[in-house]
């Protein structure tokens, strides 16, 4: 974890050395939909209700087609359903998702909506928490509870749309894919607001 973040570091100086004189920094935040999707590991599949995403970032445009920036974000989604061997069982709960990234992003076209994608790259924190519930007659509940509590690194891509709202103020219709685990994917859609300066 400490190679990774010392390997930004270093990116986020290479990057500012490209770019140019004065070069036009930005604040965008954003709200939005997240959709969590974990494959079927040994006969468990688990199962997540739509949850909601909230998105800051800092950057700037290293000249008018590619832009850099530091996101943070977070994402949390209840579960639905744990399906182990084909038996289904009541779940509560929930998992949240903070995310520290730095996204490049490459605009495709100057025209007026303006469509883009990039890739980043950053670090993850897990946390949350999962009670199974058990029902084996009428008189026989068994609760199951356990805490989630992880960390490690992540990667994402994004596309969108750039539309422009005046000379210092852009909205963004933006898609993120995020894989922070072998088996886990987030699947976000989101509305962001940002302000040039």
């Amino acid at each position: 974890m400490k190679k990774l973040l010392c390997s930004l570091i270093i990116s986020l100086c290479c990057v500012a050395s490209f770019a140019s004189e004065n070069p036009l920094y930005f604040f965008n935040a954003g709200v939005g939909v997240n959709f969590v999707e974990i494959e079927t590991v040994s006969g468990v599949d688990f199962a997540f209700d739509p949850g909601l995403v909230g998105i800051g970032c800092i950057g700037f445009h290293m000249n008018k087609w590619i832009t850099a920036e530091t996101e943070f974000a977070m994402r949390s989604n209840r579960f639905r359903r744990i399906r182990a061997d084909g038996v289904e069982f009541n779940v509560e709960g929930y998992l949240t998702k903070a995310t520290l990234m730095q996204n490049f992003i490459l605009n495709l076209t100057q025209r007026k909506y303006s469509p883009y994608f990039g890739f980043g790259i950053g670090l993850k924190k897990d946390s949350g928490d999962v009670k199974v519930i058990i029902v084996s007659g009428p008189q026989e509940i068994y609760e199951y509870s356990a805490k989630i509590d992880g960390s490690g690194t992540a990667f994402q891509l994004m596309g969108g749309i750039d539309i422009p709202m005046g000379d210092v103020s852009r909205l963004k219709l933006e898609y993120k894919y995020l894989q922070s685990e072998e088996e886990e994917r987030n699947h976000s859609v989101m509305l962001k607001a940002q302000k040039n300066f």
